[in-house]
């Protein structure tokens, strides 16, 4: 077994001198040694007005939340934590969107820095070898003038070793040092993320949904698994078939009915996958 030392960060201390002057996302940054939830605190600069773009940058957070009000956890100094306020200025059922363009961002931006890997776990996990290296989360909020606003947030794992994370998360969480064998740079990262989320937000807002669709569905380690949706009380078990024009994941049941989900918790079923009735010989 090789053993990767880790201890040797990569040559930033913080993140605190990132200059993206300039630049149409992270030219106005807010960064925290220490808070409580950075989609909070954009969250209210949202609302007091801050502008398209602004980010929200923090070294350690405490009560950082995922999909389903899930905790974060995270060792101060050694991932990304970030959130960036975006104004789209679209509609607001177009929305969700975002989560999925901004997942095709990340993976870009992981492969810009050597890491081939990246996939995306609808709606917006990125998981490398299987084991979860960043989750992606999109809330709303409205501007005192009625203006809609994005506030996405993202965690990402980049220098942790696998003794970091708790006991719960040591079998399916990794980071991208784990995965590459060596430290990186978090500022060259959160640099390529920041720029390759604003040329997918340039192609949604000139081509619509389409092209993000076609990379998503590119990018994903989801479609052609078998996968366990639950919505409420409701639980469907199917193979996850592809992205749908309207953002929706199409899960086709055993009896080759198609059902599209919006939100909800899937899981990757570990069975092999099966025939739907429509393709299964009829003796």
């Amino acid at each position: 077994m090789t053993v990767v030392n880790l201890q040797s960060r990569a040559p930033e201390t913080t993140l605190a001198e990132i200059d993206r002057h300039g630049a149409a996302l992270g030219a106005t940054l807010h960064w925290f040694a220490v808070t409580a939830s950075t989609n909070r605190v954009a969250a209210e600069i949202g609302a007091a007005g801050a502008s398209h773009g602004t980010v929200v940058v923090a070294e350690h957070q405490t009560a950082g939340s995922g999909k389903g009000e899930r905790v974060w956890a995270s060792k101060p100094g050694a991932g990304l934590l970030f959130s960036v306020l975006l104004r789209p200025k679209a509609r607001f059922e177009d929305l969700p969107q975002i989560t999925l363009l901004a997942a095709v961002a990340m993976v870009d931006a992981l492969e810009a820095e050597g890491i081939a890997d990246a996939r995306v776990k609808w709606p917006n996990d990125i998981l490398i070898g299987g084991r979860k290296v960043c989750g992606i989360l999109a809330e709303t909020g409205v501007s005192p003038d009625g203006d809609v606003f994005v506030v996405l947030g993202v965690g990402l794992n980049v220098n942790e070793s696998l003794s970091d994370f708790p006991p719960e998360l040591e079998e399916i969480a990794t980071s991208l040092a784990v995965a590459a064998g060596r430290p990186l740079s978090r500022q060259r990262i959160f640099h390529a993320f920041l720029d390759a989320l604003d040329v997918w937000m340039a192609r949604w807002r000139a081509a619509g949904f389409a092209p993000i669709r076609d990379a998503w569905n590119a990018r994903s380690c989801t479609l052609g698994r078998r996968v366990s949706f639950e919505v409420g009380t409701v639980t469907l078990t199917g193979e996850a078939v592809g992205l749908e024009a309207d953002g929706s994941l199409a899960i086709r049941d055993r009896d080759g009915a198609l059902h599209r989900f919006h939100s909800g918790e899937m899981r990757f079923v570990a069975e092999p996958p099966f025939e739907p009735s429509h393709k299964r010989s009829v003796s």
